[in-house]
């Protein structure tokens, strides 16, 4: 019985030790804040965010906060560059009233977890942030 019971424990952790981790952003729909931090580190402005991605044809769509509209709602398609960085390129006309470093378009750093979803890049000294999770 005691064998029995050493070889259960052993398979279940061997399938715990083999459970693969979840690295890159798969489809789904993710909600959280954006926020434009100042080349001192300030918090400039923020926002809600509500973010899809589309694994099967790599594109997304960013909706910015509803009262604020920021960062500017828009859409366009990215590549998983590799586990620590995305290639975002926007595919509409800038507005030229809106700081153009809100649009998703150039190389953003990113960790995933599944749940968990954060994006960062730092331009003319700003950091840009947006931390979400999977709704």
């Amino acid at each position: 019985m005691e064998k029995k019971l050493l070889i259960l424990f052993g398979f279940a952790a061997l399938f715990v030790a083999c459970k693969k981790e979840i690295t890159v952003p798969n489809s789904g729909i993710y909600s959280g804040t954006f926020t434009q931090y100042d080349t001192a580190g300030n918090s400039a402005v923020t926002g809600n965010v509500y973010f899809v991605l589309y694994e099967s044809n790599q594109t997304f769509f960013v909706r910015g906060d509803t009262v604020t509209d920021i960062p500017v709602t828009h859409n366009g398609s990215y590549v998983v560059d590799h586990s620590t960085q995305m290639t975002f390129k926007y595919t509409g006309d800038y507005d030229s009233l809106i700081d153009l470093n809100q649009y998703l378009d150039t190389i953003y750093n990113y960790t995933f977890d599944d749940i968990n979803f954060t994006l960062s890049q730092t331009r003319d000294g700003k950091l840009y942030e947006y931390i979400m999770q999977r709704d």
